[in-house]
């Protein structure tokens, strides 16, 4: 698909395009808006299950030193 900035390059030249057309104008920011929620949604779950592979191994050698 592209990366970020492409992304949003191609919306704002979307939107130039279609400076005449209202309700598309309203599609295409409905859609930037929902493509920059997924976007953090999958960066916050990255960062949750790095943190979560973290507690792990932490877990797991809290346990063979208490041992």
């Amino acid at each position: 698909m592209g990366d970020k900035t492409h992304i949003i390059e191609m919306i704002e030249q979307m939107l130039d395009d279609t400076h005449d057309q209202p309700q598309l104008q309203e599609k295409v920011l409905a859609l930037e808006k929902q493509l920059l929620l997924e976007s953090f949604l999958i960066a916050w779950a990255l960062k949750e299950s790095i943190l979560f592979t973290i507690l792990v191994k932490l877990q797991s050698r809290l346990t063979r030193l208490t041992r």
